[in-house]
């Protein structure tokens, strides 16, 4: 039996459930992918954010309670209102950490998971002090052409403000592999601040088949009553290390998506309907 010094948790921190009856289906992918891409992993954990447009974890987890889906997987709740563990039928443990994302004044977004009081429309700093000051795990995802112009500026200008136990980078899957180099994060690097990868799955048809095969992972005990603490002490930690896991997007798929999210996009305004 592996130990807790032993333990390898597999993080992907960004998912979205954008059908809210499909969280099982969810669990068994981001179990497949991270045993597949982080076969060293012995846990999963994935960082689960809602947007305007998604579901909330109530109704998600209403529909699990209804359906047939508790034969292959358990959630229990622990003893934070935003975290649960899930539980396969045979043992093997999926830790869910919810929370949301955020878009600020300045057209960021912001990622809060914890005892989140922060506010759309809210500046991108006032943002991050918010959830630090509540004790949440925040993290400002990069996102396609958010990071250029004078957006990328105030990423950067944040990045010589802050500590890094203040400020997490959030990389994203669906980065094409040719876009390689992003300033904020070689600038992360030298800094000391963590830069946490996740898949963030879009609302189209098979993303969820995505979720858990782009992440990192690392070594350490998470309080099953507390893991969203523990994982920001571990994160905290410099001397924990992560080790990256998954391939970013490849180039015809990336624009591939972008067409797809831009009809979308055209689909959703003429019904009226907001997207994030």
């Amino acid at each position: 039996m592996t130990s807790n010094q032993q333990t390898i948790i597999a993080i992907d921190g960004h998912v979205h459930l954008h059908d809210s009856s499909a969280l099982a289906v969810l669990l068994d992918q981001a179990r497949s992918n991270f045993l597949r891409s982080c076969p060293q992993a012995t846990q999963g954990l994935l960082l689960l954010t809602q947007t305007n447009t998604s579901p909330d974890f109530k109704t998600i987890h209403r529909q699990f309670d209804n359906s047939n889906s508790k034969n292959s997987w358990t959630l229990n709740a622990t003893s934070e209102p935003h975290s649960w563990k899930a539980i396969a039928h045979d043992g093997w443990q999926l830790w869910l950490i919810t929370g949301r994302q955020l878009v600020s004044s300045e057209g960021l977004e912001v990622l809060i998971f914890g005892d989140e009081q922060g506010k759309n429309g809210m500046t991108t700093g006032e943002l991050i002090n918010t959830g630090r000051a509540t004790k949440s795990l925040v993290i400002l995802p990069w996102g396609v052409g958010k990071w250029l112009g004078n957006r990328g500026k105030i990423v950067s200008k944040l990045l010589a403000e802050l500590t890094d136990e203040q400020l997490i980078l959030g990389d994203n899957g669906a980065r094409p592999a040719l876009w390689h180099w992003v300033k904020q994060f070689s600038t992360a690097h030298q800094l000391g601040i963590r830069v946490l990868r996740g898949t963030d799955s879009l609302p189209l048809s098979g993303e969820i088949n995505r979720v858990g095969s782009f992440g990192a992972a690392i070594q350490g005990a998470l309080d099953p009553n507390h893991p969203t603490v523990s994982l920001l002490h571990l994160l905290a930690d410099p001397s924990v290390t992560m080790e990256n896991f998954g391939n970013n997007m490849g180039l015809i798929n990336f624009i591939c998506k972008q067409i797809q999210l831009r009809f979308l996009q055209a689909k959703k305004n003429q019904t009226g309907e907001r997207f994030q």
